[in-house]
Formats: structure tokens, sequence, C-alpha cells
């Protein structure tokens, strides 16, 4: 990787970031909170879920079901 000076270039830009998002939470300006894996309402997105879990996360969404593909009210 030390080779690649793209490689290099990418490492040395996720290492910034998360030193600037380091020093903003040290700072307060930022809170991060902790979600586990379980609780990933993004997975709404990008993976396949059981029903409760896809209605439990449209509805933190605010999603409304789409009734004409037999979304349930």
């Amino acid at each position: 990787m030390e080779n690649n000076p793209v490689m290099h270039g990418i490492k040395n830009h996720i290492e910034i970031n998360h030193h600037h998002i380091r020093d903003l939470v040290h700072q307060g300006v930022i809170k991060l909170d902790y979600y586990s894996t379980e609780d990933q309402v993004a997975d709404i997105f990008t993976k396949a879920l059981t029903k409760v879990k896809h209605c439990q996360f449209r509805d933190i969404l605010m999603m409304t079901p789409n009734v004409y593909y037999g979304g349930v009210l």
C-alpha cells in the first residue's frame, strides 16, 4: 500500500477525516451515539429484512407503505 501513491492518498484522507471527527467530539461540537447492528435503520435500503424489521424501520423513517404493491397500512 505504501508503494501505491493512490492508496496512500486514500489512507491519508481517511486518517485526516478520522482525526477531524475525533477533535470535534473532544470539543463537544458533535456527539456520537452508539447503535447496535440490530438497530441500523439504513439496513432498510441495503439488506433483505424480515417483515417485522422492515416495518419497524419504515415507521422510524416515517415512510408510508405502498398499497399498490400489497403494503399494509
